[in-house]
């Protein structure tokens, strides 16, 4: 068992009641996936964990070139479930996510659609839509993750106060705290018209366009 912290002072307090029965630190600890410590700890730790979803997300954009019907569906059924764990129990989780949707713009999304640079920014909106709004519901990790934490820490709150409060019975989830923690995670339905009257062209425009001006630069 691992006791973290805040302090030497406390540290050594801690050790001198629990002896060597109780491993104790002051920097942190991965805890249930997540990571409970110090600031620096928590960047270590954030960091070295986005590093390796880069290199999945790099390794999936190989796949995409060639089938990139399966690696869109092993993206969006399976590899982005990794993310809403740790938005959900790590606060801030928004400022470490940046290595990953570089990789899923520069590299996942043009795979995807046969390109060899970034998709245009116009389409960056739509792309978060879900597929039944006519988008590919892949997300914008840094909008989502702020989100995410706001509606765990909404849902978990009566039983973050009865731990603290000692409360010997269950606390109950209000039909309040499930719509804030819905509207936490902006699960309210976005209107598919409005990202559409944004467009200044169908989608396919700038695609084909852009693969056009591509095409007429090499010819």
């Amino acid at each position: 068992s691992w006791l973290i912290v805040k302090s030497q002072l406390l540290a050594s307090e801690a050790e001198r009641v629990f002896g060597r029965e109780v491993k104790i630190t002051t920097e942190g600890r991965r805890h249930l996936g997540a990571v409970i410590g110090s600031t620096n700890y928590k960047e270590e730790y954030c960091n070295e964990k986005v590093n390796s979803w880069r290199e999945e997300i790099e390794a999936l954009s190989d796949i995409a070139k060639s089938q990139p019907h399966s690696a869109y569906v092993a993206f969006t059924k399976g590899f982005k479930s990794k993310f809403t764990y740790f938005m959900r129990t790590i606060s801030s989780f928004e400022d470490y996510i940046n290595p990953i949707e570089e990789a899923i713009s520069e590299l996942f999304l043009p795979a995807l659609f046969g390109q060899e640079e970034p998709l245009p920014e116009e389409l960056h909106e739509v792309i978060t839509l879900s597929p039944a709004q006519g988008g590919l519901g892949i997300p914008a990790l840094s909008e989502e993750a702020p989100q995410q934490y706001a509606a765990s820490t909404s849902i978990t709150r009566p039983h973050v106060e009865a731990i603290l409060s000692q409360c010997t019975s269950m606390p109950e989830i209000t039909n309040e705290i499930k719509t804030n923690s819905s509207q936490s995670r902006g699960q309210m339905p976005m209107q598919k018209e409005n990202v559409s009257t944004s467009l200044s062209q169908p989608i396919s425009y700038f695609l084909l366009n852009k693969r056009g001006i591509k095409e007429q630069a090499h010819g």
